[in-house]
């Protein structure tokens, strides 16, 4: 109810469903509860309710109360310097901030406390983000030989398990792994397996990294007929990098067979490149 999936949006019953189950020990349901809170969803926008529900979500181990507390943290920050709950969410461990911290630090955990504690509780959203947060982290780069391949490990392991709870993001993201060789040995094979995947399910980046490798025929023979209509799909999906990149397609290329149809899509999304010169 409170997303549209297998039913119509009707925040009042998702709101009367979370409570029944948070009444019963569920922490993603405090989640839940605390997430229409942020966003005054059937009820009015507070930030101090909704941390209240996270923090007995976290209680109760709920995955997603950890994730959801640490995406709102900004909230916090919006709230007086005296008030209670900001004054609580500050002085915890788990909300510790690293940017400007060049401690030695060589673990995910200590790193990223609170992301860590959702992911090991489960919640996909958190181990993608988690994932990522490794994969690109500068600080990591740093770090010892050993701590830095374990970190890899770590991340790949998170993607492939945020991937087999049908986060298409984490499905996009292993193909791109698997096409660069980051952390993984390079392999064409298994970058077409994970990008297929999301492809069929239409994520517009995911269309868009295909028709890239047609473009570079990279694991492919090049084909900039196919490549140009993957990208013209990802680009009328709504993905701003495809626009682009169909856009230099077009008109470097000469005119690229079946997508004559779209020519004034295709002046449209040209006029977008000029921000990328």
């Amino acid at each position: 109810y409170a997303t549209g999936e297998g039913a119509d949006i009707d925040y009042e019953k998702a709101m009367s469903w979370y409570v029944k189950a948070a009444e019963q020990g569920h922490g993603d349901a405090c989640a839940g509860i605390g997430l229409l809170y942020r966003e005054g969803q059937g009820v009015e926008k507070n930030i101090e309710t909704a941390y209240g529900w996270y923090l007995k979500g976290m209680k109760l181990e709920g995955g997603a109360a950890y994730y959801q507390a640490l995406m709102s943290r900004e909230d916090i920050e919006k709230l007086p310097a005296d008030n209670p709950t900001r004054m609580f969410m500050e002085s915890s461990a788990l909300f510790t901030k690293y940017e400007n911290d060049f401690s030695i630090i060589f673990s995910m955990e200590e790193l990223y406390p609170l992301m860590s504690k959702a992911a090991e509780l489960g919640d996909s959203n958190a181990k993608y983000e988690l994932a990522i947060n490794i994969l690109f982290s500068r600080r990591i780069s740093y770090w010892p030989k050993e701590n830095r391949q374990e970190a890899l490990d770590q991340a790949l392991d998170l993607l492939k398990s945020a991937h087999e709870a049908g986060h298409l993001g984490a499905t996009t993201d292993l193909g791109l792994l698997y096409l660069g060789g980051r952390g993984v040995e390079k392999d064409y094979a298994m970058c077409h397996q994970y990008l297929n995947i999301a492809v069929e399910k239409d994520i517009a980046r995911a269309i868009y990294d295909l028709g890239a490798m047609y473009i570079n025929g990279e694991g492919v023979e090049k084909d900039l007929q196919r490549a140009g209509k993957l990208i013209l799909h990802s680009a009328l999906l709504g993905y701003e990098r495809a626009k682009v990149e169909l856009s230099f397609i077009y008109w470097q290329e000469g005119e690229v067979v079946g997508l004559e149809d779209h020519a004034e899509a295709l002046t449209s999304f040209d006029a977008r490149s000029s921000q990328f010169d």
